[in-house]
């Protein structure tokens, strides 16, 4: 698993639910530097896509919350 990937999940899992623009925040403080929001939000795709989470429509936004404990 990519590094941006476990960094996205721990973010994911420290919030229950998140949204991209919630994670892309918290990745801000990130060492590493700022993510961009389109970034965040192709990885976080890919990791629903691979069953790493579960994405549900709210209105214009997905929210994600983690699909394994």
């Amino acid at each position: 698993m990519h590094e941006l990937e476990t960094k996205i999940l721990a973010a994911v899992g420290e919030q229950a639910e998140a949204t991209v623009r919630s994670v892309t925040d918290a990745l801000a403080e990130d060492a590493d530097g700022p993510r961009s929001y389109t970034t965040v939000l192709t990885v976080m795709t890919r990791l629903d896509r691979k069953g790493f989470l579960d994405r549900r429509r709210e209105g214009k936004k997905d929210v994600y919350v983690p699909a394994v404990d």
